[in-house]
């Protein structure tokens, strides 16, 4: 039995970091769609609804933690995984990043299967029926 594709939201405003994150992402199971800037990324998003966005804390337009606290304030994409995965990775940037809502924090440089395993854990913590989600 195979399982039903997952769509991926890259967002990066740096091309080189976009294309590693998307690249450690990219398999059978998942559609991977990279984005440079916030608005980007929050329109898509509300098009398409990705089970799982990932994140960088600065970019060109927004932050990261107002991406995750649009995100988390619309009804339609509350419901979905965020990882943030970012060169910012001081406690506060962690503690700001929890409270606004995201599910996981990998700090870069990151080892691609490590970041693969923690996309794929989010996935199934933010799927429906899984345990502990409420409706």
């Amino acid at each position: 039995m195979s399982e039903a594709r997952r769509s991926l939201l890259v967002v990066d405003g740096d091309s080189s970091s976009r294309a590693r994150i998307a690249e450690s992402l990219l398999g059978p199971s998942h559609e991977v769609t990279p984005v440079e800037d916030g608005a980007s990324a929050l329109e898509l998003a509300r098009r398409e609804k990705p089970d799982l966005v990932v994140t960088e804390m600065l970019l060109p337009d927004i932050t990261g933690i107002g991406l995750c606290r649009l995100l988390r304030e619309d009804p339609a994409l509350g419901h979905l995984g965020i990882l943030v995965v970012t060169g910012l990775c001081s406690e506060i940037d962690r503690v700001l990043a929890f409270e606004a809502g995201v599910d996981d924090f990998l700090a870069k440089p990151f080892f691609a299967r490590e970041l693969a395993s923690r996309a794929s854990a989010v996935l199934r913590r933010s799927a429906p029926g899984a345990r502990g989600q409420t409706l």
